[in-house]
């Protein structure tokens, strides 16, 4: 079953190299974490907020981002074929 961390406001948490497969990360707020070379597959960040936020290399298959924040994000190398970016916000990002 996918985790489900939907409302919830994670800070310095560390995903990096883990396969969070359709996880549910709905409406969250990100703070500091990291997700290097993680798997997110299928994963919903709808309406979430990502600030300081480390996922290179990280896989974003068919993730959705839709309504998200992104302000200083780091994705470069990030794998984003695709996710669905339907009206993001974003700031200081480096691709």
């Amino acid at each position: 079953m996918p985790q489900n961390f939907s409302g919830q406001n994670l800070v310095r948490v560390i995903f990096s190299g883990q396969n969070l497969t359709k996880a549910n990360f709905y409406n969250q707020l990100w703070t500091n974490c990291q997700l290097s070379n993680t798997i997110l597959v299928r994963r919903n960040f709808g309406a979430a907020k990502l600030l300081n936020y480390n996922a290179s290399i990280a896989k974003f298959i068919d993730a959705d981002l839709s309504l998200a924040t992104l302000n200083n994000v780091n994705l470069s190398r990030a794998n984003l074929p695709t996710a669905n970016l339907f009206k993001i916000v974003t700031e200081d990002i480096n691709l």
